[in-house]
This record gives C-alpha cells, structure tokens and sequence, in this order.
C-alpha cells in the first residue's frame, strides 16, 4: 500500500457507511502490519559493540557448516521486505561466552568469519550486551544468553523461521506466551519459565508464540541442536509433502535456485509466507 493509496484511506474515514467501517479496520490492518516490519529483526537491548577481528577460524568450521545448510532450506533468510531472520551460535570452551551470527546476516547464502561475533558479557537484569568483533551480535542474542546460563550443557543453539513448523508445534511444545515480544529481557526469563514449567531442558525445542514463525532448538553440541530441529521439520515436510499429492499443488515462488541438500528434500520457500514447495515438478498457476 502505497502513501496515496494510505491517504485515500484516511480521507474515507469521513464517510459514514459502511465502507467507513471497511476502510478503518484496512488504515488499521495496514498501520499494524507496518509497525511489526519495523519492530522484525531490530536490536532491543543495549548492545555494547568493540569492533575487533572475527571469532578464530578453529572455532567456525561446524558452526558454518550448519548455518549454511540452515540457510539453504530456507530456515534461515530474508523476507520479502528485506528483514532478515534466524541466527545460531555456540558456547565459547568452557564459559558463558559464544559465538553467535551478526545481526541482518539472514539475507546471506554464506556467511564468512567476519559475519560472526563473540558476546563477551551480558546482564538480563539491565537489557544489556557486550559483543566483540566485526559485526553487532544478533537481536536474538540475549535469548541464547539466557539458555546458555541455565543450561551449562548446552553448546549450540539455532534460531530459525518456517510458518508450518510453528503452526504445527505452537502450544504442542513448550511455547513462550504470546505477550512476550523476543529479544527482550522478557523473552529471556521466559526461557526460565519453560525450563521449570514445561520441561524444556528435555524437550530442546520451543517455538515463539508471540514471535510468528520462530523456533529455537538447542543441544549438547550444534550436531544435536540441528538433529533435534530436523526431526520436527522432516516428519512436517513428510506430511505436506503427502498431501500434496491428494491435492492441487501450489506454484512455487522461490527467492533462489533450488539447493539439493544430502538427506533433505529438494525444496525453495514461498515468498513472505515462511511455507515451502516441492519444485521438481511443473505447477500450475495460483
């Protein structure tokens, strides 16, 4: 919706009938569907940044791997809008320390060392986050913090978007509650909760219920943080997929070429939906 077509709008609300009414609830719809974009992938604590070199080499090599596979299944990446989504991270040796991606890196097929950051310290209690290296560490950050701090075990963490995983798991494994926005100090006491409340040191996966399309898997390494995701997705995908073939398929929209991943079906996500599409066969128009 463009300004003219916002102002035309606007100048309705004047009329009194019922395209008044129609035209208040889309000023409405259009002024809360902007507000989210601008609020999407933006930094909400106070990120204390030393512009340093990247994260060693020694410690990148897995945790590249995985993004990069992320990213190719389309768990991680860009809206169509330009904000960007998913993140991931490991534990730095034996300390409260990580490694996690930039922030507004998700566009990226492949991230290079210099995409990555080390958070050095960080403080719930005062929304705050020091990180050192090339780039500003991920909104999400304070998030990976706070599992880090309560579940010394854990090593890896991945935060990633897909709409039928979340619609699928909302409410059916330890979700955050709907009122918690993400990557506030909210959002990392609610990780707290759902330790103590919802058995989520067990189940290693949570989805954001006030974070449309979020997910976070973690685990012992980033190995079992990824396996763990790809049980969900795959017996998800394996659904779909099933489905699809009782019913008219939908045209694929893809942002980039198909990827083969080994294992992984061969798939290209829906633009702006977080939904995706098998495109090895010819489709018909929506």
């Amino acid at each position: 919706m463009g300004e003219h077509e916002r102002d035309r709008i606007s100048s309705e609300i004047a009329i009194p009938s019922f395209t008044r009414v129609r035209s208040l609830l889309t000023l409405a719809i259009y002024d809360r569907v902007q507000s989210m974009l601008i609020d999407e992938g933006t930094i909400k604590y106070r990120c204390h940044w030393l512009p340093g070199d990247p994260p060693p080499r020694k410690f990148l090599a897995d945790l590249m791997a995985v993004r990069d596979r992320l990213y190719d299944l389309g768990l991680i990446g860009v809206y169509d809008c330009g904000i960007g989504f998913g993140n991931i991270s490991i534990r730095l040796e034996d300390s409260d320390r990580f490694i996690v991606s930039g922030t507004q890196t998700g566009h990226l097929p492949h991230l290079e060392p210099q995409h990555y950051t080390v958070v050095t310290d960080f403080s719930l209690e005062h929304n705050q986050l020091t990180c050192c290296g090339p780039v500003k560490a991920s909104s999400e950050s304070l998030t990976h913090a706070s599992i880090y701090i309560r579940q010394p075990e854990v090593r890896g963490i991945i935060h990633i978007h897909n709409k039928p995983l979340w619609q699928q798991l909302l409410n059916r494994v330890p979700t955050t509650r709907r009122e918690v926005p993400y990557g506030t100090p909210e959002m990392a006491r609610e990780m707290f909760r759902l330790f103590e409340e919802e058995e989520l040191g067990n189940r290693k996966i949570l989805v954001m219920a006030g974070h449309e399309d979020g997910a976070i898997a973690f685990g012992k390494d980033l190995g079992e943080a990824e396996a763990v995701l790809m049980k969900y997705y795959q017996a998800i995908e394996g659904q779909r997929l099933q489905a699809e073939t009782t019913s008219t398929p939908l045209k694929c929209e893809s942002r980039r070429a198909p990827v083969a991943v080994a294992g992984f079906p061969r798939l290209n996500p829906v633009r702006g939906t977080g939904d995706y599409r098998d495109c090895r066969d010819s489709q018909p128009d929506r």
